[in-house]
């Protein structure tokens, strides 16, 4: 499975400017990029909304909440308005195309492996890939750093509940503090460069 989570879109509001679901976007997808999942503040830039049917093809749907993905820039970009199918729906025809990233079907073809690579499962899932560039090493990396990101906040949360006064936990409290600021700092460095 790609993603931790099948977002859903719940915002039911309508707006005439799709700008003004940057909010409800970002919460109905969990912080995520709906194409390869990286979490927004792993990559620390705003993401983009994305017209899973490409605006400048398919005007009609420049305000529907459907239509609409939280995207990173990486796959907004390498998406953009590449669309193979002549409509709007069907969004793929088995081998090429794209899948919305609510539905399920998404994970039927495309996989996170353990190295935190991204890889097509189906030819269509390939062609995915493909074109969104999910193979690149950065959406590799920046998903290990997530990992890495989320191990640092459990260790937190039981050094917390944890006895003040066992000098044993107060150097690990100390080790870890000194291990995330260095975390933090390389991971500074490294967002500018992916």
């Amino acid at each position: 499975m790609l993603r931790r989570s099948i977002p859903t879109r719940t915002h039911t509001d309508q707006s005439g400017n799709y700008r003004a679901y940057r909010d409800p976007l970002k919460a109905d997808f969990s912080n995520r990029c709906g194409y390869c999942d990286i979490h927004d503040e792993v990559l620390g830039v705003p993401f983009h909304i994305d017209h899973f049917a490409p605006l400048e093809r398919f005007g009609e749907l420049e305000t529907d909440y459907s239509n609409l993905v939280y995207a990173c820039p990486s796959c907004n970009r390498a998406k953009w308005n590449h669309w193979p199918m002549s409509t709007a729906r069907p969004s793929h025809d088995n081998q090429r195309g794209f899948i919305d990233p609510c539905e399920s079907e998404y994970d039927d073809h495309l996989e996170r492996r353990t190295d935190g690579s991204i890889a097509g499962k189906t030819p269509l899932g390939a062609y995915i890939s493909k074109r969104l560039k999910l193979q690149l090493r950065k959406h590799r990396f920046l998903w290990l750093l997530d990992r890495v990101m989320e191990q640092c906040e459990k260790v937190e949360v039981v050094l917390q509940s944890v006895d003040e006064d066992d000098p044993d936990i107060e150097e690990l409290k100390k080790q870890h503090y000194e291990l995330l600021r260095h975390y933090q700092a390389y991971h500074k460095i490294i967002r500018t460069k992916v």
